[in-house]
């Protein structure tokens, strides 16, 4: 795009002193239908950098959020191909450290009706970046709306505050879930260290023996042995031995 460089450097200029932070942020919510990942990049980094306009700047970078990359075939986060995945992946690390570190504002701004209007995908992403059991409500309220499977950072954000009452369960509804049960355990075994006081020891083993029952064979003892590792899952100690004298057998 030969006019990239020109709209985002006018953005870029945007953050001078001179002019006043709701202008900028006027100026900023009306490019939102930008789609130059540069361009885009430097307006969440202008908005956040507006002072003393909490909920101005709350409103203005989660307008923008858009829905997590699609890293099927292309990779997984964390070691991205270059291009659309990691640009989205990046725009919304931006958006994210915008919005922490403002619970106080995010709280009060995630009770407009302003806020309550943003499309779930902007909800979803501001529970993320509040965190805690209120974050996991919020997910939660957005839920019926994404259309989309959850991300890992959202599920760990449910599994960790599975203790509160509503939170615990959905969660568990999901992982009883035949349709969503296996891919949501290799999720959860991937963000493991974050789940290590989850109290959900006895729902994952549930979750794990059901898909080991319904589609028996080497996928299913790999889901076991990693998830009984993953959790220290002592429940599955008998499963375990099933699986070593299975291959024990056929190696003779």
């Amino acid at each position: 795009d030969e006019n990239r460089a020109l709209r985002r450097e006018a953005v870029r200029a945007l953050a001078a002193p001179r002019f006043a932070g709701e202008d900028v942020l006027s100026v900023l919510r009306m490019m939102n239908a930008e789609s130059d990942p540069q361009v885009r990049a430097e307006m969440i980094r202008t908005a956040a950098g507006v002072k003393g306009a909490d909920a101005q700047v709350l409103a203005a970078v989660a307008g923008l959020v858009q829905p997590p990359a699609d890293f099927k075939g292309k990779g997984k986060p964390g070691n991205p191909p270059p291009g659309e995945p990691t640009d989205r992946e990046f725009e919304r690390y931006l958006q994210r450290a915008a919005l922490e570190g403002r619970n106080a504002a995010l709280a009060a701004f995630l009770n407009t009706a302003e806020a309550k209007a943003l499309p779930a995908e902007s909800r979803a992403l501001c529970s993320l970046a509040f965190g805690g059991a209120a974050g996991g409500q919020q997910l939660l309220v957005a839920l019926p709306e994404l259309k989309r499977a959850l991300s890992g950072e959202e599920l760990a954000l449910l599994a960790t505050n599975a203790e509160d009452p509503a939170i615990g369960a959905a969660f568990k509804s999901m992982l009883s879930n035949p349709t969503s049960q296996q891919s949501l355990i290799q999720v959860l075994i991937e963000f493991k260290d974050r789940l290590k006081d989850a109290k959900l020891q006895p729902e994952i083993c549930a979750a794990v023996r059901s898909v080991a029952q319904r589609e028996p064979g080497d996928t299913s003892d790999g889901l076991i042995i990693r998830a009984a590792s993953a959790f220290r899952l002592a429940e599955l100690e008998a499963d375990l031995l099933q699986i070593m004298k299975r291959n024990a057998q056929s190696k003779t």
